[in-house]
C-alpha cells in the first residue's frame, strides 16, 4: 500500500530544522515570562495513563513544533506522531465457525501537520494566528488506536486526529497582571474544510502564571469546545477540557517543563485518569518581546 505520510513528514522535520536559523548573540535571552512567541524550538511527550488498558510505557503522544520570525511576521509548523504499544490477544468475531481476529499490537503514524503564521511585533499585546492543519493520511488508514493516544492526551488540535483538512485563526494575549498575578490567554477557531461538515471548534487555554527566580509554576484550563446548532448535544457535553499544571525552569535559552493534565470531562476521565508531560523549549534571542 501506498502512504503518504512518512515522505511528506520527512520534509516536514527539513522545515523545522530550517526555523532554527542562527540568532544574534548580542540579544537577551527571554526568561520565564516568555511567551510561546519567543519559542524557537518546542518539543513535549504526552502520556496518557489508560485506564484498563495494558500498553506500554512507551505508548505516548509528541509533538515538535519550530517557529521563526520575521520582522513582525512569524512562520509556525507543527508535527505531530502517536505511538501506542499493547499485548496482541485473539478477540472471539463468531462463534459458527469459531472465528477470532487479532487486535493489539504496536502502531506508530504521523499525524495532520500544522502550517501558519503569527502576525505581532515587539510589545503587542495580542498576537494574531492564522494557519492550515493538513489531513496526511490516506482514507484507507485506519489509525484507530494510535489516534486513542492523541485525542487522550490533548483536547486543544481537536482535528489533528482525523481525516480533516481545517483552516485555523486565533489570537494570543501576552502575559499581563491581574490580581498580582500573571495571566495568559489564547483563543482558537478552527473551521473544517469539507463541504459536507458544519461544525466548527473553538479552543481555549487560560493560564495563572506564579515565578520564583528561575522557577515558574502555570495552572489553568485548556480544551476545546464544538460549536454546531445539529449536533445534538447539550452544552455541557460541547466542550473536551482538562485542568493543567506546568512547572518550567530557565538554563539560557532552555527552558525544560513537567506538566500534569487531569481530564474534566468524566467519560475521558474514566479512560485516562492522568496525563502526564514532559518537555523542552529553545528561546530564541531576537524574538524575545
Amino acid at each position: 500500500m501506498k502512504h503518504r505520510a512518512p515522505a511528506l513528514n520527512s520534509g516536514l522535520f527539513t522545515l523545522l530544522a530550517l526555523l532554527l536559523v542562527p540568532t544574534s548573540a548580542s540579544a537577551q535571552t527571554p526568561g520565564l515570562e516568555a511567551e510561546d512567541q519567543d519559542v524557537a524550538l518546542h518539543a513535549q511527550i504526552l502520556k496518557p495513563f489508560l485506564k484498563d488498558v495494558d500498553e506500554s510505557a512507551s505508548s505516548a503522544l509528541l509533538l515538535v513544533s519550530g517557529r521563526n520570525y520575521v520582522g513582525q511576521t512569524g512562520l509556525v509548523i507543527e508535527v505531530l506522531m502517536a505511538h501506542i504499544d499493547e499485548p496482541r490477544i485473539l478477540v472471539p468475531a463468531g462463534l459458527d465457525p469459531p472465528t477470532f481476529y487479532e487486535a493489539g499490537g504496536k502502531e506508530t503514524r504521523f499525524w495532520n501537520p500544522y502550517f501558519g503564521i503569527e502576525l505581532g511585533g515587539p510589545g503587542a499585546s495580542w498576537v494574531r494566528q492564522m494557519g492550515f492543519r493538513i489531513d496526511a493520511r490516506e482514507q484507507s488508514e485506519s489509525g484507530a488506536r494510535s489516534y486513542l493516544m492523541g485525542d487522550l492526551a490533548d483536547p486543544e488540535r481537536p482535528t489533528a486526529f482525523s481525516h480533516i483538512t481545517t483552516f485555523q485563526a486565533g489570537a494570543i494575549r501576552r502575559p499581563r497582571r491581574a490580581l498580582n498575578r500573571d495571566y495568559r490567554m489564547r483563543l482558537t477557531a478552527t473551521v473544517p474544510l469539507d463541504g459536507h461538515l458544519s461544525a466548527w471548534f473553538l479552543t481555549y487555554r487560560g493560564m495563572l502564571v506564579l515565578k520564583r527566580g528561575a522557577w515558574g509554576l502555570e495552572g489553568g484550563v485548556v480544551g476545546s469546545a464544538l460549536v454546531d446548532r445539529d449536533s445534538g448535544l447539550s452544552f455541557g457535553e460541547r466542550f473536551s477540557s482538562q485542568f493543567e499544571v506546568i512547572l518550567r525552569t530557565q538554563w539560557g535559552p532552555v527552558r525544560p517543563l513537567l506538566s500534569a493534565r487531569v481530564w474534566l470531562n468524566q467519560d475521558e476521565r474514566d479512560l485516562a485518569p492522568v496525563v502526564a508531560g514532559l518537555g523542552l523549549e529553545w528561546l530564541d534571542r531576537k524574538q524575545s518581546r
